[in-house]
């Protein structure tokens, strides 16, 4: 069922194609002078909140200037989504994203930040999965720098909170060894700790970060109290007896991360099933649970949903503006044109043809940079819905 994003807000959002304005700096930094700005101060800025509205997926994977990222559609229909930054200071901001389609999002932590993320809606269909690993509403994922992310969203309406880690971790009083806190990695804590959290983010949203003029004391305040508590936090996610509970959890992440990185790196090559199980060391069965709870599809829809992402962007890409949709497709094996045409409409409520058109809109649109191969990760085979005919009860992969 389709959903209204704009519902989902209690602030307003601005519509149109802008985004916004790209700048040479990354993460913080580059979202930092906005809020200096507004304030003539980076250290006590006024809270800026920015807002803008996407019907393209591609647009929304850049909503954040200077930090790649990259979105897959796994959903069929037109995409609409929402992001808001609001904006503390060069040290924190605070992002709210909603869409009304199921993604995959692929990024990493910046060095010398940290991310701690969490759902902003408890109902049932809200799921989120990290690197393979359910978060449930309850709890917050506390992700280090550098580290690596694979996200997947369905009924997508989440926040998550970028800081300084520095700062972070000179308010940490936990005895740690350093080298825990140097190494990358993503953990999830729940409990009091985690409520707490959620609910400082909930009251300062609704009383400091609405875009009112506010005393800019009051917004540093805020930030000493928030670096505190996210300090408290990193603490209870290394504690060592919350890892040892995560252990089987972890390991049915590794198998989805090993899977994902054999079929990303082959999605133009034949692929068996039985190949795939003997080399991450993991049965059938076991390989089709862990994609259904990570992405909720079976690993010949994963396939079949990450070409159909992939030919989008080599269609929106200005390199290959010259090349016709159907060389494209031929070049990675897609013989039956009208049923990749429908196919790629099913998914994106758009016909290949009509994504090419964007290339050459008066207004424009950023070049889609590419990442992690996507020029190999095209459509071969038949939609996301069904497996098909021509393979399905076959070992290749689709």
């Amino acid at each position: 069922m389709k959903r209204e994003v704009g519902a989902l807000w209690g602030t307003s959002s601005r519509g149109g194609p802008d985004r916004f304005e790209e700048q040479g700096d990354q993460g913080l930094s580059a979202l930092g002078g906005v809020a200096s700005a507004n304030s003539g101060s980076g250290q006590h800025a006024t809270a800026t909140v920015i807002s803008q509205r996407y019907s393209d997926v591609e647009a929304q994977a850049e909503s954040i200037p200077g930090f790649f990222q990259e979105y897959s559609q796994f959903e069929c229909g037109r995409f609409e989504g929402i992001h808001h930054a609001h904006i503390l200071s060069q040290r924190a901001m605070l992002c709210v994203e909603a869409t009304n389609r199921s993604i995959r999002k692929q990024f990493h932590i910046l060095p010398g930040e940290m991310r701690i993320g969490f759902h902003l809606n408890s109902a049932s269909s809200i799921r989120c999965h990290g690197n393979g690993v359910e978060l449930p509403s309850g709890e917050v994922s506390v992700n280090l720098p550098m580290t690596a992310l694979d996200m997947h969203f369905a009924n997508y309406h989440g926040a998550w909170i970028t800081l300084d880690f520095d700062r972070v971790r000179a308010m940490m009083s936990m005895q740690e060894e350093p080298s825990a806190l140097e190494r990358p990695g993503r953990h999830q804590i729940a409990g009091p700790t985690a409520c707490m959290f959620r609910e400082m983010l909930a009251a300062a949203r609704q009383e400091l970060l609405d875009g009112r003029s506010l005393d800019p004391t009051r917004v540093a305040a805020f930030e000493n109290i928030l670096f505190s508590l996210a300090a408290s936090v990193v603490e209870k996610a290394l504690d060592c007896d919350a890892a040892a509970r995560e252990t089987s959890r972890l390991r049915r992440a590794e198998l989805l991360r090993k899977a994902c990185e054999l079929i990303d790196g082959r999605l133009s090559e034949g692929l068996t099933m039985s190949e795939l199980c003997t080399t991450i060391g993991a049965s059938r069965r076991c390989l089709e649970n862990i994609f259904m709870e990570a992405f909720d599809v079976s690993p010949y829809q994963y396939v079949r949903t990450m070409r159909l992402n992939a030919i989008r962007r080599a269609l929106l890409s200005e390199e290959n503006a010259g090349i016709s949709i159907g060389d494209i497709a031929s070049r990675w094996g897609v013989w039956h044109l009208s049923r990749f045409a429908a196919d790629y409409r099913s998914l994106f409520g758009e016909l290949p043809s009509e994504s090419r058109r964007l290339l050459v809109k008066p207004e424009g649109r950023p070049r889609p940079r590419g990442s992690m191969d996507v020029e190999r990760r095209l459509i071969a085979s038949r939609g996301v819905g069904a497996p098909n005919s021509a393979t399905h009860g076959s070992e290749e992969l689709p």
